[in-house]
Protein backbone atom coordinates (compact mmCIF):
# COMPACT_ATOMS: atom_id res chain seq x y z
CA UNK A 1 0.00 0.00 0.00
CA UNK A 2 2.83 2.39 0.90
CA UNK A 3 4.45 1.65 -2.45
CA UNK A 4 1.20 2.44 -4.29
CA UNK A 5 0.90 5.71 -2.38
CA UNK A 6 4.49 6.63 -3.15
CA UNK A 7 4.02 5.88 -6.84
CA UNK A 8 0.88 8.04 -6.83
CA UNK A 9 2.81 10.93 -5.30
CA UNK A 10 5.54 10.61 -7.93
CA UNK A 11 3.08 10.88 -10.82
CA UNK A 12 2.79 14.24 -12.63
CA UNK A 13 0.14 16.64 -11.36
CA UNK A 14 -1.79 16.45 -14.65
CA UNK A 15 -2.43 12.77 -13.83
CA UNK A 16 -2.89 12.91 -10.06
CA UNK A 17 -5.29 15.85 -10.30
CA UNK A 18 -7.82 13.76 -12.28
CA UNK A 19 -9.00 11.64 -9.31
CA UNK A 20 -9.43 14.85 -7.32
CA UNK A 21 -11.45 16.45 -10.13
CA UNK A 22 -13.57 13.31 -10.45
CA UNK A 23 -14.26 13.32 -6.69
CA UNK A 24 -15.33 16.98 -6.77
CA UNK A 25 -17.51 16.37 -9.84
CA UNK A 26 -19.18 13.35 -8.23
CA UNK A 27 -19.59 14.48 -4.65
CA UNK A 28 -19.36 18.29 -4.89
CA UNK A 29 -23.09 18.79 -4.62
CA UNK A 30 -23.41 16.41 -1.70
CA UNK A 31 -20.60 18.10 0.25
CA UNK A 32 -22.39 21.44 -0.05
CA UNK A 33 -25.50 20.15 1.68
CA UNK A 34 -25.89 21.79 5.06
CA UNK A 35 -27.22 25.08 6.34
CA UNK A 36 -28.32 26.16 2.85
CA UNK A 37 -30.81 23.30 2.54
CA UNK A 38 -34.41 24.04 3.53
CA UNK A 39 -36.28 21.31 5.38
CA UNK A 40 -39.98 20.93 4.74
CA UNK A 41 -42.26 20.32 7.71
CA UNK A 42 -44.08 17.68 5.70
CA UNK A 43 -41.81 14.59 5.96
CA UNK A 44 -41.78 12.40 2.90
CA UNK A 45 -43.07 15.03 0.50
CA UNK A 46 -40.99 17.25 -1.77
CA UNK A 47 -42.51 20.73 -2.01
CA UNK A 48 -40.18 22.37 -4.53
CA UNK A 49 -36.70 22.17 -5.99
CA UNK A 50 -35.38 24.13 -2.99
CA UNK A 51 -36.85 21.86 -0.31
CA UNK A 52 -36.27 18.22 0.61
CA UNK A 53 -38.01 15.81 2.91
CA UNK A 54 -36.62 15.44 6.42
CA UNK A 55 -35.84 11.77 5.73
CA UNK A 56 -33.79 12.60 2.63
CA UNK A 57 -32.07 15.49 4.36
CA UNK A 58 -31.03 13.35 7.34
CA UNK A 59 -29.88 10.54 5.03
CA UNK A 60 -27.73 12.92 2.97
CA UNK A 61 -26.39 14.58 6.12
CA UNK A 62 -25.31 11.19 7.50
CA UNK A 63 -23.70 10.26 4.18
CA UNK A 64 -21.89 13.59 4.14
CA UNK A 65 -20.58 12.96 7.66
CA UNK A 66 -19.31 9.53 6.61
CA UNK A 67 -17.58 11.04 3.56
CA UNK A 68 -15.92 13.68 5.74
CA UNK A 69 -14.60 10.98 8.07
CA UNK A 70 -13.27 9.02 5.10
CA UNK A 71 -11.61 12.17 3.77
CA UNK A 72 -9.86 12.80 7.12
CA UNK A 73 -8.54 9.24 7.18
CA UNK A 74 -7.28 9.51 3.57
CA UNK A 75 -5.76 12.92 4.35
CA UNK A 76 -4.04 11.56 7.48
CA UNK A 77 -2.56 8.72 5.43
CA UNK A 78 -1.58 11.21 2.72
CA UNK A 79 0.37 13.27 5.27
CA UNK A 80 2.16 10.16 6.53
CA UNK A 81 3.12 9.06 3.01
CA UNK A 82 4.08 12.62 2.13
CA UNK A 83 6.45 12.82 5.11
CA UNK A 84 8.04 9.53 4.06
CA UNK A 85 8.33 10.78 0.47
CA UNK A 86 9.92 14.07 1.58
CA UNK A 87 12.48 12.21 3.69
CA UNK A 88 13.37 10.00 0.73
CA UNK A 89 13.51 12.70 -1.98
CA UNK A 90 13.59 16.13 -0.32
CA UNK A 91 10.60 17.20 -2.47
CA UNK A 92 7.34 18.67 -1.17
CA UNK A 93 3.82 17.84 -2.40
CA UNK A 94 0.73 19.99 -2.86
CA UNK A 95 -2.07 20.40 -0.31
CA UNK A 96 -5.67 19.19 -0.55
CA UNK A 97 -8.12 21.74 -1.96
CA UNK A 98 -8.53 24.17 0.96
CA UNK A 99 -10.16 26.94 -1.08
CA UNK A 100 -10.50 28.32 -4.62
CA UNK A 101 -8.01 31.16 -4.13
CA UNK A 102 -4.53 31.49 -2.58
CA UNK A 103 -2.88 34.86 -1.86
CA UNK A 104 0.84 34.33 -1.33
CA UNK A 105 2.83 36.60 0.97
CA UNK A 106 6.32 36.99 2.39
CA UNK A 107 6.87 36.99 6.15
CA UNK A 108 8.27 40.42 7.08
CA UNK A 109 8.72 40.06 10.83
CA UNK A 110 8.02 37.60 13.62
CA UNK A 111 7.00 39.05 17.00
CA UNK A 112 7.65 36.23 19.53
CA UNK A 113 6.15 37.98 22.56
CA UNK A 114 2.85 38.40 20.71
CA UNK A 115 2.96 35.13 18.73
CA UNK A 116 2.24 36.94 15.49
CA UNK A 117 3.87 37.62 12.15
CA UNK A 118 3.64 40.53 9.72
CA UNK A 119 3.17 39.77 6.02
CA UNK A 120 3.62 41.98 2.95
CA UNK A 121 0.09 41.65 1.61
CA UNK A 122 -2.96 43.64 2.66
CA UNK A 123 -6.45 44.77 1.76
CA UNK A 124 -5.29 45.90 -1.69
CA UNK A 125 -4.46 42.24 -2.40
CA UNK A 126 -7.68 40.78 -0.99
CA UNK A 127 -6.44 40.08 2.54
CA UNK A 128 -9.04 40.61 5.28
CA UNK A 129 -9.47 39.82 8.94
CA UNK A 130 -10.36 36.21 9.73
CA UNK A 131 -8.77 34.55 6.68
CA UNK A 132 -6.98 31.28 7.39
CA UNK A 133 -3.23 31.39 6.76
CA UNK A 134 -1.19 28.36 5.73
CA UNK A 135 2.56 27.86 5.84
CA UNK A 136 4.69 24.77 5.26
CA UNK A 137 1.49 22.89 4.25
CA UNK A 138 -0.17 23.42 7.65
CA UNK A 139 -2.57 25.93 9.17
CA UNK A 140 -0.50 28.44 11.17
CA UNK A 141 -3.09 31.04 12.21
CA UNK A 142 -5.57 33.66 11.02
CA UNK A 143 -5.38 37.25 9.83
CA UNK A 144 -5.94 39.50 12.84
CA UNK A 145 -5.57 42.90 11.18
CA UNK A 146 -5.19 44.07 7.59
CA UNK A 147 -3.97 47.42 6.32
CA UNK A 148 -3.68 48.55 2.72
CA UNK A 149 -0.37 46.83 1.96
CA UNK A 150 0.39 44.59 4.96
CA UNK A 151 -1.33 42.44 7.57
CA UNK A 152 -0.80 40.85 10.98
CA UNK A 153 -1.31 37.11 11.36
CA UNK A 154 -2.13 35.78 14.81
CA UNK A 155 -0.46 32.40 15.21
CA UNK A 156 -2.21 29.36 16.66
CA UNK A 157 0.15 29.59 19.64
CA UNK A 158 -1.14 33.03 20.70
CA UNK A 159 -3.17 32.94 23.95
CA UNK A 160 -5.62 35.28 22.19
CA UNK A 161 -6.22 32.77 19.41
CA UNK A 162 -8.98 30.15 19.64
CA UNK A 163 -10.18 27.71 17.03
CA UNK A 164 -12.66 24.88 16.57
CA UNK A 165 -10.71 21.68 15.98
CA UNK A 166 -11.31 17.95 15.65
CA UNK A 167 -9.22 15.32 17.44
CA UNK A 168 -8.69 11.72 16.42
CA UNK A 169 -10.31 9.72 19.24
CA UNK A 170 -12.11 6.51 20.19
CA UNK A 171 -15.50 6.84 21.92
CA UNK A 172 -16.82 4.70 24.79
CA UNK A 173 -18.33 2.30 22.21
CA UNK A 174 -14.93 1.63 20.64
CA UNK A 175 -15.71 3.64 17.49
CA UNK A 176 -13.08 5.80 15.82
CA UNK A 177 -14.36 9.37 15.71
CA UNK A 178 -13.23 12.96 15.29
CA UNK A 179 -14.12 14.75 18.52
CA UNK A 180 -14.84 18.44 18.12
CA UNK A 181 -13.33 20.83 20.68
CA UNK A 182 -11.93 24.34 21.23
CA UNK A 183 -8.20 24.95 21.10
CA UNK A 184 -6.27 27.96 22.40
CA UNK A 185 -2.63 28.96 22.15
CA UNK A 186 -0.47 28.60 25.25
CA UNK A 187 1.45 31.83 24.61
CA UNK A 188 4.66 29.90 23.99
CA UNK A 189 5.18 27.33 21.25
CA UNK A 190 2.11 25.13 21.62
CA UNK A 191 -1.64 24.96 22.11
CA UNK A 192 -4.03 23.57 24.71
CA UNK A 193 -7.37 21.77 24.40
CA UNK A 194 -9.62 21.36 27.43
CA UNK A 195 -13.22 20.28 28.02
CA UNK A 196 -12.96 16.88 26.32
CA UNK A 197 -14.38 14.13 28.56
CA UNK A 198 -12.07 11.34 29.69
CA UNK A 199 -14.50 8.76 28.25
CA UNK A 200 -12.84 9.48 24.90
CA UNK A 201 -9.59 7.62 24.29
CA UNK A 202 -6.98 10.02 22.95
CA UNK A 203 -3.32 9.16 22.60
CA UNK A 204 -0.07 11.02 22.15
CA UNK A 205 0.61 11.47 18.45
CA UNK A 206 -3.04 11.72 17.40
CA UNK A 207 -3.63 14.33 14.71
CA UNK A 208 -5.49 17.60 15.33
CA UNK A 209 -7.48 19.10 12.44
CA UNK A 210 -8.79 22.60 11.84
CA UNK A 211 -12.53 22.23 11.38
CA UNK A 212 -13.70 23.08 7.85
CA UNK A 213 -15.46 26.45 8.12
CA UNK A 214 -17.86 27.57 5.34
CA UNK A 215 -16.56 30.71 3.71
CA UNK A 216 -13.07 30.31 5.15
CA UNK A 217 -11.78 26.75 4.73
CA UNK A 218 -13.11 24.09 2.34
CA UNK A 219 -11.36 21.05 3.78
CA UNK A 220 -10.23 19.94 7.25
CA UNK A 221 -6.55 20.78 7.60
CA UNK A 222 -3.96 19.27 9.93
CA UNK A 223 -2.71 21.64 12.63
CA UNK A 224 -0.45 19.39 14.67
CA UNK A 225 -0.34 16.41 16.99
CA UNK A 226 -1.17 15.62 20.61
CA UNK A 227 2.09 15.98 22.56
CA UNK A 228 0.74 15.30 26.06
CA UNK A 229 -2.57 14.24 27.60
CA UNK A 230 -3.50 14.12 31.29
CA UNK A 231 -6.46 14.68 33.60
CA UNK A 232 -7.48 18.30 34.01
CA UNK A 233 -6.73 19.25 37.63
CA UNK A 234 -9.66 21.68 37.72
CA UNK A 235 -12.08 19.27 36.04
CA UNK A 236 -11.00 15.63 36.73
CA UNK A 237 -13.60 14.18 34.33
CA UNK A 238 -11.98 16.04 31.44
CA UNK A 239 -8.68 15.76 29.62
CA UNK A 240 -6.10 18.50 29.40
CA UNK A 241 -4.49 18.06 26.00
CA UNK A 242 -1.31 19.75 24.84
CA UNK A 243 -0.74 20.18 21.12
CA UNK A 244 2.49 20.76 19.23
CA UNK A 245 1.87 22.60 15.92
CA UNK A 246 3.30 21.03 12.77
CA UNK A 247 4.83 24.23 11.39
CA UNK A 248 8.27 25.53 12.32
CA UNK A 249 8.13 29.28 12.87
CA UNK A 250 11.94 29.59 12.77
CA UNK A 251 12.02 28.57 9.09
CA UNK A 252 8.76 30.17 7.97
CA UNK A 253 9.41 32.52 5.05
CA UNK A 254 6.35 32.35 2.79
CA UNK A 255 2.68 31.78 3.60
CA UNK A 256 -0.63 32.05 1.80
CA UNK A 257 -4.09 33.16 2.87
CA UNK A 258 -7.05 31.05 1.78
CA UNK A 259 -9.79 33.04 0.09
CA UNK A 260 -13.16 31.82 -1.16
CA UNK A 261 -13.05 34.37 -3.99
CA UNK A 262 -11.14 32.78 -6.91
CA UNK A 263 -8.13 34.74 -8.13
CA UNK A 264 -6.46 34.46 -11.52
CA UNK A 265 -5.06 30.96 -11.89
CA UNK A 266 -6.25 30.13 -8.38
CA UNK A 267 -3.22 31.91 -6.93
CA UNK A 268 -2.13 35.51 -6.47
CA UNK A 269 1.63 35.66 -6.03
Amino acid sequence: MALVGLVFLLLPLRITSKPHDLFIHTFGGLLKIGSEAKITDLPGKLVSKETVSIELYNSLLEERSQLEDQFKEIYRRYIQLNEEFEQATGARQRLPDVGPGHIWAEVITFVPEKNEIDINRGEQDGIRKGLYVIGQDYLIGTVEQANNYSAKVQLLTSPEHSLIVEIEAVDDQGKNIYKRAFMKGDGKSGCVISGVETKYKIEQGNYIYAYAKPGYLNSPLIIGKVSEIKNDGLAPMNWQIKVVPSFDISTLERVFAVTMEPVEGGTKK
